[in-house]
């Protein structure tokens, strides 16, 4: 069929159910963009809305494989029934308006905004299709989409990377008074879109000259070419300590390497590592702590090592410790441009929520501190201070003695719970729209359902926070050096929280914050 472009939007009906087609975009005969989409005529329970922006006004002839009739629409914004007020919509977390989300990409601040880019897939529910999305936010909390920032090419998918100021105007791209941000990503040919190169992942360059509205691709791409199949999501920080830029880049098993560059285009292997019982995705940022500067590097799954830069490499101070004690946080990555002193990074909540129109969310970015216990340092995460910009409501008690039922009406909303109580032997439940979370002081445990994580490095006192959204429950114990993000469906029909205890125990202080829809607030 041939449609002459004249919306942002075509749309497609879907079926995530149903056997995937090929649909091909040409222009003059070219091939310019294909997308394999799970169309269904019959019983679509999803709408593709694909950005065709770029092509206005052109004349597009759109090819399905295998062949079958299908309806295209048009649309200029995505107009999903009740957006963001649906059933299971996250009320205080990120999530797209409409189709797949994951890993957090191109975090950056710059000039007071910051900017989250992260994979995307407009065609489903499901991964796949990984285009760049691009939202921003002035307060971490409240987010503005902007929709797609990378779409595939023929070097392959869009997948993870980074953003770093070019403040030294090293590849000459600053103007009107703006330095360029680069953007660092992973092309994944593996001979998929447009026919590709053959190239298996390479690592790319983008630039934004505007502040990170518009990137446009190197002319020189890949900047590195394939080392191993599958080496990608590459993270640039530049090292003050070495007068040099490092990027950090997965290569296999747990195998990860550091690149040293000078330029921000060539770069050799500097440093080889292996993050035990991690892959994927390494982040890379440094924390000022006791006078010294650390750097943490990080996994997919949050494993960590602690160590610092010399002028003859780089050294790791710690064993491999793990900050997540979770399989749905994911791929967590730090802003760069954070000028407040702090160090702030967001992970990806890989959920699979049962919703029409999304099922996945970002978690609340977290603020990273270091703690010494001993001789050993350990990595802590606590949410942004900005989240308390959401509380509408809160209950504070304190030197509660627990001996009957606490319960507390909060009405169907997100709740921000913090507990602290001894390490007195006592096993005191929390529930919450009908979960239960379990503060075992005896066995020093933290648990819900089948996960289990520590609750207390020292075992002197029992510290724990709770936020709980529509999906979602995340806990951050002792001060947050453990960690944990699971599914939680919400039942509403039971808006209250309640406080038990296998004995009598004392409660040194309970905070129940209700909060505001980032909707609404």
């Amino acid at each position: 069929m041939k449609i002459t472009v004249s919306h942002k939007y075509l749309t497609f009906p879907i079926n995530t159910l149903k056997s995937s087609k090929k649909v091909m975009f040409f222009d003059k005969g070219d091939l310019v963009y294909e997308l394999n989409c799970n169309l269904d005529m019959l019983e679509p329970n999803f709408t593709a809305y694909v950005d065709v922006e770029r092509f206005m006004g052109k004349d597009i002839e759109i090819e399905i494989s295998p062949e079958m009739n299908v309806s295209v629409g048009v649309a200029d914004k995505i107009d999903s029934k009740d957006l963001y007020r649906e059933p299971l919509r996250p009320q205080i977390h990120f999530s797209v308006p409409n189709g797949w989300n994951n890993d957090p990409n191109g975090m950056i601040k710059y000039n007071g905004v910051y900017h989250m880019f992260y994979q995307y897939n407009p065609c489903s529910t499901l991964w796949g299709n990984m285009h760049w999305g691009h939202a921003s936010s002035r307060d971490l909390i409240h987010w503005e989409n902007h929709g797609i920032a990378l779409f595939p090419d023929e070097l392959g998918a869009m997948y993870s990377g980074c953003a770093i100021e070019d403040t030294k105007n090293i590849l000459g791209k600053n103007k009107d008074g703006k330095n360029a941000i680069l953007f660092y990503y992973t092309a994944a040919g593996r001979g998929g879109l447009l026919g590709a190169t053959g190239l298996m992942n390479t690592q790319c360059l983008a630039i934004s000259t505007d502040g990170g509205m518009t990137l446009e691709k190197y002319e020189g791409n890949p900047i590195i070419d394939t080392i191993t199949p599958h080496n990608r999501d590459p993270k640039v920080v530049y090292v003050e300590e070495i007068d040099a830029y490092i990027m950090a880049l997965y290569f296999e098993r747990d195998e990860y390497k550091l690149f040293i560059s000078h330029d921000l285009i060539n770069w050799e292997i500097y440093f080889e590592f292996s993050l035990e019982g991690d892959n994927e995705c390494p982040d890379i940022y440094s924390i000022e702590f006791e006078g010294k500067k650390y750097w943490i590097i990080s996994g997919a799954h949050d494993r960590y090592v602690i160590g610092h830069f010399t002028k003859d490499g780089f050294v790791i101070d710690t064993e491999p410790k793990s900050l997540t004690y979770s399989s749905v946080a994911y791929a967590a990555q730090s802003f760069s441009g954070i000028d407040d002193g702090r160090t702030i990074k967001a992970i990806w909540d890989k959920l699979h929520l049962p919703a029409a129109n999304f099922s996945e969310q970002m978690a609340i970015p977290t603020e990273m501190t270091l703690e010494r216990h001993g001789d050993e340092l350990y990595l802590a995460a606590t949410p942004v201070r900005e989240i308390e910009n959401l509380r509408k409501e809160s209950k504070i008690l304190t030197d509660i003695t627990l001996a009957d039922e606490l319960l507390l009406d909060t009405g169907a909303a997100p709740l921000d719970i913090s507990i602290e109580l001894a390490m007195d032997g006592s096993s005191v439940t929390l529930g919450f729209f009908g979960s239960e979370l379990m503060i075992n002081t005896a066995e020093n445990t933290v648990k819900y359902k089948n996960i289990t994580m520590p609750l207390s490095l020292t075992g002197d006192k029992a510290k724990l926070r709770a936020l709980i959204d529509q999906g979602s429950l995340t806990v951050f114990a002792d001060n947050g050096k453990f960690c944990t993000t699971q599914k939680n469906i919400c039942d509403f029909n039971l808006p209250y929280v309640t406080l038990t205890s296998d004995r009598q125990t004392q409660i040194e202080r309970f905070e129940c914050h209700i909060l505001n829809s980032i909707y609404n607030a």
